[in-house]
């Protein structure tokens, strides 16, 4: 069997045609790609491009065999199914095809389509000084989205593909629980204890439809305070717009009531609410802040069409005003470090804050020059002249140098936007349960860098809505409220000090990949929470100062950390508890078979 990778593929619609950009590679010495539109050929094209890196990968001798291939292309506006096969050594072999939607003739509905296959195929691993596309990932070790078969996905808000996605769907049989009572507020204004002669109380909203499976899994609701469901509206008769939702998620909560107005409660831990008119919010609220246990069912089990109620806190009101210690490593690229310090000073409204620039191994004359001329009071400059290791450079600023309650990990090719940002990241990194508090991050063309990171995406971790506009609204509650996620790239992350040596910082035997989504997790595990800001915005330049990992020692680097991810965080990687299971980990929130 031959080993290939669809890296990325993208469509540009044009007056009478859609223009298509591939790139990927196959594990052939020769082969041609055949691309076929409704099952006829239309383009033809040869390897074309070097890919040491699969060599390396797939233990092969590295030669001049043009593995890799990029290619752009025309089909025309009536293709309904694009195909593309390798014919290697008289042999062909399907290894890429998309069925093209019937809305296309309307370059509207194709654009928001190709906007879907961008988020899809252009899946890559990104963290705070590294990027390599998801395909290129070694044999054996990760099953690379594009290595294997594409799990089938389906647009939760598309009724037709919502509608596909439900007829897949398997429940458990249903079984009689008696030990609970049904609450329907369309009957019901106030809550009466007295009158309740079981161990556990349904609430069911006005707005609320229970479907027939609900009823197979309210048992469920013994192993905890709280049990809650996924679920779904219904206009018409017809099901619509899914709410697939996290596992518990105190501060999502907060902001808004993504739970729903479905849930299962026990009787004793809701006698503070006897005799009052009967909230759903408030109630969760409140149980949430008595650190009641919630669980979670991701099933669709039942209808509602009731309205979210938001609560707004995302203020700017900090009690106290804790200094601030902004971490930026940086080698040369003074440019970039010089927009990034301005922003800071320029934009900032919070002032109590310090900058430690980490100088690793910078060599032109003018960077030194630009470190005398910045230095001052609340600028400080220190050299550590060593290998290149981002946990390293952070760790030993923190332990050593930063003087401040709270530390900001800050790149050196970023730029502040939110004029209000550290006072915003600050009202969640003061509270006791938080752990960390990450930013939205922007590339220069209006798309998204990070919105939080999806463990298990592209196999150990990936940034959420990476590539889409920063214009959508996002699904559900996302890019709307702070959210829980499980960690946030250190690109922009604060943190406090105490908390940062708790866990003991940086695993730096994680250099370059993934020591934030390790840190993260370790907050996690120490039983704190990690939240994302949409509201605080910067720009990411990606990295300048040190590029991509190209040679056969730094892949072998980038291996041996993926390893250490899988063999450390394996059950994140596997389950991401804000992160519904129900979504495919190749498209991000996409309902997967």
């Amino acid at each position: 069997m031959i080993n290939y990778a669809m890296d990325e593929i993208r469509f540009e619609s044009l007056a009478s045609c859609f223009r298509v950009f591939a790139k990927g590679w196959i594990l052939s010495k020769e082969y041609v790609v055949s691309v076929r539109c409704n099952g006829k050929e239309i383009h033809q094209f040869r390897g074309n491009q070097k890919r040491y890196d699969i060599c390396i990968a797939y233990h092969v001798e590295i030669t001049e065999d043009d593995y890799g291939f990029e290619e752009s292309f025309d089909i025309p506006s009536s293709c309904e199914l694009i195909e593309f096969y390798y014919i290697a050594g008289g042999k062909e072999q399907r290894f890429y095809s998309l069925a093209l939607s019937q809305t296309k003739h309307h370059q509207e509905s194709m654009q928001n389509l190709m906007d879907s296959i961008h988020r899809s195929f252009v899946t890559e691993w990104e963290t705070n000084h590294f990027k390599l596309p998801v395909g290129r990932l070694i044999k054996g070790f990760f099953k690379s989205v594009f290595g294997k078969s594409h799990d089938r996905v389906f647009d939760p808000s598309d009724v037709e593909q919502y509608h596909a996605w439900l007829k897949l769907q398997k429940y458990k049989r249903s079984s009689k629980f008696k030990d609970i009572t049904m609450i329907d507020l369309k009957d019901t204004e106030y809550l009466d204890l007295d009158h309740i002669h079981t161990n556990y109380v349904c609430f069911v909203g006005k707005e609320c439809q229970l479907y027939k499976e609900f009823y197979a899994y309210v048992s469920e609701c013994l192993k905890y305070d709280v049990l809650y469901f996924d679920h779904d509206e219904m206009h018409d008769g017809v099901r619509c717009f899914p709410q697939c939702k996290t596992d518990a998620s105190f501060d999502t909560l907060q902001s808004v009531n993504y739970i729903g107005h479905v849930f299962v409660a026990k009787k004793e831990i809701l006698k503070e609410f006897d005799k009052t008119k009967i909230d759903l919010y408030a109630y969760l609220l409140k149980l949430s802040e008595k650190n009641a246990c919630f669980g979670h069912v991701s099933k669709i089990l039942y209808a509602d069409n009731e309205k979210n109620e938001w609560n707004s806190i995302d203020a700017c009101e900090l009690k106290e005003q804790p200094l601030v210690s902004i971490v930026i490593p940086t080698k040369d690229h003074i440019d970039d470090l010089d927009t990034c310090i301005s922003s800071i000073i320029d934009k900032s409204t919070y002032q109590n804050y310090e900058i430690i620039v980490v100088n690793n191994n910078s060599e032109k004359e003018e960077t030194f020059s630009y470190f005398k001329k910045i230095q001052s009071q609340n600028i400080r400059v220190i050299d550590l002249n060593c290998e290149f290791n981002f946990s390293y450079l952070n760790n030993y600023a923190v332990k050593n140098v930063c003087r401040g309650e709270y530390i900001l990990m800050l790149n050196n090719d970023t730029e502040v936007v939110t004029n209000d940002w550290l006072e915003k990241m600050l009202l969640y990194a003061m509270k006791d349960g938080v752990g960390s508090v990450g930013a939205f991050l922007m590339f220069p063309d209006h798309t998204i860098q990070h919105a939080g990171i999806i463990m298990g995406k592209g196999g150990v971790a990936g940034h959420a809505y990476s590539g889409v506009s920063v214009d959508i609204p996002g699904y559900g509650y996302e890019l709307k409220v702070p959210y829980d996620v499980c960690c946030c790239t250190a690109a922009c992350l604060m943190t406090s000090k105490k908390k940062y040596l708790e866990v003991e910082g940086l695993n730096e035997d994680l250099k370059v990949a993934f020591n934030d989504v390790d840190f993260g997790l370790k907050l996690l595990k120490a039983g704190y929470r990690n939240v994302m800001m949409p509201s605080v915005k910067l720009y990411h330049y990606e990295s300048k100062s040190r590029g991509m990992d190209k040679s056969a020692e730094q892949l072998k680097r980038y291996y041996a950390e993926c390893d250490y991810m899988k063999e450390h965080w394996d059950a994140y990687i596997e389950h991401d508890p804000f992160y519904n299971d129900n979504y495919s980990k190749n498209s991000d929130y996409q309902l997967q078979e």
